[in-house]
């Protein structure tokens, strides 16, 4: 047998044993495993990473090097700490995988809750999980779908869910209806206007569209109508008298239900089953006495009919019942995004040359939660990046911060005029501390961002999440262009 290397990724190197072969009796080459792997390593780490409070693999230990060999099914590795991976192909794959999409997306229980209900055999990790009679009813219902003898074409292995609806928007581009990693709040499928378009489904559901984020207008306008586009997907099968509704937010680190002001709702007569976009036609009318004022909002959709209810914001009583649903769920997504053009710098002022971001800091409404907050910068060398908080906040933050400007601002919050700018890191991620919030809090904030002139030419990111028990609950995240069309 001969080692190939196939490739490899940021993280990862995998290589396959020339003997996996059609010829040999297996269902693919060993090409075929390794350029799978490849199309998913990344994805998965990210994905395992989240769930996991967000940690990653020491740099040092990098890339994980996988090796795909002939074997009985499995994987191995020499060491808990160690990244290099033995994968076994067997000449028949095994349900492992099966069964644990069953759990998540037929029966919705949520990735954390199916990895902390672990145990050494599939059926005792549904039985901590509740389920009884757990391998049986995913047998018997395999074998409704896909008889014994007959040939079932997957794309991949969850064909879950069976038998309903599974109704969806995507919380970002890479979501596919299965997925809660990356942003939350960065939907594509939540589209706002300031003008009526007149054939949304033809122009929202091109391939083009449907993998851009950047189909809304930057600003919400004042004074007039504006208009929400909500693109709907469905997984499971075909789907009628569907109702999408949306909701308006100010810009939040956790865009709570105690928060959503209603907008309205879109009725779909059928989404077909195979993944095929239905656009709201017409849209979603914000009418000018509803909408604040101009600027910017975060926006909340939620998508269900009778077979795949939608949630509303009664639908949690507590936030850990809200929690556990979006983490369970796919019908409900965020788009708290913004668009901001760099030419908003000033110098002097109360920011004293910096672009201000604002946004609130907000808590859960049923009672005192511990929140983390982190930072996600992506801004050109030589740019600067500070966070201006009420000081409560800002020295309540632990550890703390032992670079702390005193400022007063009477204007962003007459009743907390005592702020504190914290300098952080205009590239990659920061913790910024953890702190208990009580309830119902909305502590007006700032991030301060300057950009050299000579960089302005090309388009940046800049984030701030929250996460809850290592999950992220919110994020806000601002793209800074040249200039706004």
């Amino acid at each position: 047998m001969t080692m190939v290397l196939a490739g490899t990724t940021p993280n990862f190197t995998v290589s396959y044993d020339d003997t996996i072969t059609v010829a040999n009796g297996y269902q693919a080459s060993g090409l075929a495993f390794a350029q799978a792997v490849l199309a998913s390593c990344e994805n998965d780490l990210a994905t395992f990473s989240n769930l996991f409070g967000g940690i990653m693999p020491a740099p040092a230990s990098l890339p994980v090097q996988i090796s795909l060999v002939p074997g009985a099914g499995g994987a191995s590795h020499p060491g808990c700490l160690s990244t290099v991976i033995t994968c076994f192909i067997s000449h028949n794959s095994d349900t492992g995988t099966l069964f644990y999409n069953y759990l998540a997306y037929q029966l919705n229980f949520s990735w954390r809750d199916i990895i902390a209900a672990g145990a050494p055999t599939l059926g005792q990790t549904a039985a901590n999980l509740g389920v009884a009679n757990a391998f049986a009813n995913f047998a018997a219902l395999l074998a409704e779908y896909f008889p014994l003898g007959q040939t079932a074409s997957l794309q991949d292995d969850d064909p879950f869910p069976l038998g309903r609806p599974d109704l969806y928007m995507r919380h970002n581009l890479a979501d596919d209806g299965t997925s809660q990693t990356g942003s939350l709040a960065s939907s594509p499928d939540i589209i706002v206007k300031n003008n009526p378009v007149a054939n949304p489904q033809a122009t929202y559901s091109t391939p083009a569209s449907i993998n851009s984020d950047a189909e809304s207008d930057p600003n919400v306008i004042g004074d007039q109508d504006n208009y929400l586009y909500l693109r709907v997907w469905n997984r499971g099968t075909d789907a009628t008298l569907v109702n999408a509704t949306v909701y308006w937010s100010p810009p939040s680190t956790l865009v709570s239900p105690n928060l959503w002001t209603l907008i309205g709702s879109s009725e779909f007569a059928d989404v077909p089953l195979g993944n095929l976009v239905q656009v709201s036609s017409p849209g979603i009318t914000w009418p000018a006495a509803s909408v604040p004022g101009p600027g910017h909002y975060c926006f909340v959709a939620a998508v269900g009919n009778d077979a795949d209810p939608a949630p509303s914001p009664g639908s949690f009583n507590t936030f850990n019942d809200f929690v556990d649903y979006i983490y369970a769920h796919n019908n409900i997504t965020w788009r708290n995004f913004n668009v901001v053009a760099m030419g908003q710098h000033r110098s002097g002022g109360r920011f004293g040359g910096f672009i201000p971001l604002p946004f609130l800091v907000t808590s859960a409404w049923d009672k005192p939660h511990t929140f983390d907050f982190e930072t996600l910068a992506n801004l050109p060398q030589e740019s600067r990046l500070a966070l201006q908080v009420p000081e409560w906040l800002g020295r309540g933050l632990n550890p703390p911060h032992a670079n702390c400007e005193d400022h007063e601002d009477t204007d962003t919050d007459p009743d907390n005029h005592r702020r504190v700018r914290v300098a952080l890191h205009s590239q990659g991620r920061q913790r910024l501390g953890q702190i208990q919030l009580g309830t119902a809090v909305k502590a007006a904030s700032h991030l301060l961002v300057h950009i050299p002139e000579k960089h302005r030419s090309c388009p940046c990111e800049v984030a701030i999440r929250q996460l809850y028990s290592g999950l992220e609950v919110g994020r806000i995240t601002w793209r800074l262009v040249p200039e706004l069309a």
